[in-house]
């Protein structure tokens, strides 16, 4: 097998596995289901290689391909269902004016070419950053050598002298191990080539959101600001796991935002289980399946809906999906926090903060971290952006749906800005780590304020629908 037989297998086999579930047996349109495809194929991948080395199956092509292959040989064979949903919004070039034309050439140049960019980076750039391999690539490379995930080793269990947090989740871990199944060795170019198809399916299905609410020229606007962010591109080349958070987090409030419009079932589930993804990636990725419960509740309640059942439908295919690794972490005692091996908790005291500090609420990252999220140009200042947004535009927003989409980032913002309280000032003063953090709320904050801004420059109500 060569080595670009490999990387393809790696890459298609589960982003075709996402995309058949999406595009037949649940009639999503084409746009919609590749750009949630891949993050619903690499989801189904991980979760099926975790049960399989907890099951202590040994790690190898044919036992990781084997479900994947089995779903799409189900979706292929399986009568195509009628109903389909079309990908909305307008594709036509009628009433471009020449200037308007030049700015589009302008930005999809800027986009193509910031793409190609992450693209050569990610497939020429060995894993380059400390924290991807400390805790992530490390742990990858012990189990793809290992052919499994050492849960019968004394001295190595579940990769202990490798993963400085077992706690940590192992999506990213799972995902390495899959390419490196595909490609014979572990590569340290290759391995974490999936970063890029979470930055391409990133952006395709902001774009895709925008467009369907208006058109493609105001889509093809706001995805130049988001493609421009620069601590985006810098995540779309490196193996970190905070841009498949981001992925998973925006994929669950799309699909969410799709329930609020068109009250299918479907939606509100899959919501459910891309936000319950997000618990897979990393451990702040259960603050988005709460947020989205308080939205949740908030919409129905305010459209005297049935809250149990909309609960049960969200909640139901999130515990599926996420229920066995929080198992594992119970009865394995492995808990959420960035203290020691078995990743536990120490309130109001970080000692990489201060070892000697007394223990307190740590109240002056507040000033600190509001500086970093809203004057620094790491996000394009999305955050300005959308405080200025919901100023300006709040008739817009208060007359939309759009509202219920806010309790989200707020929601999450706050359990952030707790975490820093109380357990890990050092993420706020370091920089590094509030601005990790703020990479898997930013696309969610730039949707909200990308729609109240179109909604107001095209005088077009936002429908949903």
């Amino acid at each position: 097998m060569t080595v670009f037989t490999g990387k393809a297998a790696a890459v298609l086999l589960p982003w075709l596995a996402g995309f058949l579930i999406l595009y037949r047996p649940l009639k999503m349109g084409r746009l919609e289901a590749v750009f949630l495809g891949y993050g619903a194929g690499t989801a189904l991948l991980t979760f099926w290689m975790f049960c399989l080395g907890w099951l202590r199956v040994p790690f190898s092509t044919l036992n990781a391909s084997a479900l994947p292959v089995v779903v799409i040989a189900a979706c292929l064979l399986a009568t195509p269902a009628k109903g389909r949903q079309s990908d909305k919004g307008e594709w036509t070039i009628a009433g471009l004016t020449p200037l308007r034309t030049a700015v589009a050439l302008i930005l999809g140049a800027w986009i193509l070419a910031r793409g190609a960019f992450v693209f050569y980076e990610c497939f020429n750039r060995p894993i380059y950053s400390w924290d991807a391999w400390a805790n992530w690539s490390a742990g990858a490379k012990l189990f793809f050598y290992s052919r499994g995930m050492l849960l019968d080793s004394a001295e190595n269990f579940f990769g202990a002298g490798y993963r400085p947090f077992l706690g940590h989740p192992v999506h990213t871990v799972l995902l390495q191990v899959w390419h490196s199944l595909w490609l014979g060795e572990f590569h340290e170019v290759y391995a974490k080539s999936w970063s890029f198809f979470y930055y391409a399916s990133l952006l395709g299905l902001f774009f895709t959101a925008i467009k369907r609410e208006f058109s493609w020229y105001p889509a093809l606007v706001a995805l130049f600001f988001l493609s421009s962010m620069p601590l985006l591109t810098y995540h779309g080349q490196d193996a970190y796991a905070d841009l498949p958070l981001s992925y998973f987090a925006f994929a669950a409030v799309y699909c969410f935002w799709r329930y609020i419009g068109e009250r299918q079932a479907k939606y509100l589930a899959l919501s459910g289980a891309f936000a319950a993804a997000g618990v897979l990636v990393k451990n702040e990725g259960v603050f988005f399946v709460l947020a989205l419960i308080v939205a949740l509740v908030i919409f129905e309640r305010a459209q005297k809906g049935r809250i149990r059942r909309s609960l049960a439908v969200f909640l139901i295919p999130a515990l599926a999906v996420v229920g066995p690794w929080l198992v594992f972490k119970l009865t394995h005692g492995l808990g959420y926090g960035h203290t020691g091996a078995s990743s536990g908790f120490q309130w109001l005291s970080d000692p990489k903060f201060s070892p000697e500090a007394q223990r307190a609420v740590r109240w002056e990252v507040i000033p600190a971290a509001l500086s970093e999220l809203f004057l620094k140009p790491n996000f394009a200042l999305a955050m300005a952006f959308w405080a200025a947004a919901t100023a300006v535009y709040f008739k817009t927003l208060a007359a939309s749906a759009l509202k219920y989409l806010y309790p989200v980032p707020i929601c999450v913002i706050s359990f952030f800005m707790f975490v820093y309280l109380t357990l890990e000032p050092t993420a706020v003063f370091e920089a590094t780590g509030v601005n990790r953090n703020a990479l898997a709320y930013i696309p969610v904050v730039f949707f909200i304020s990308a729609m109240l801004a179109c909604a107001a420059v095209c005088k077009k109500p936002v429908k949903n629908n």
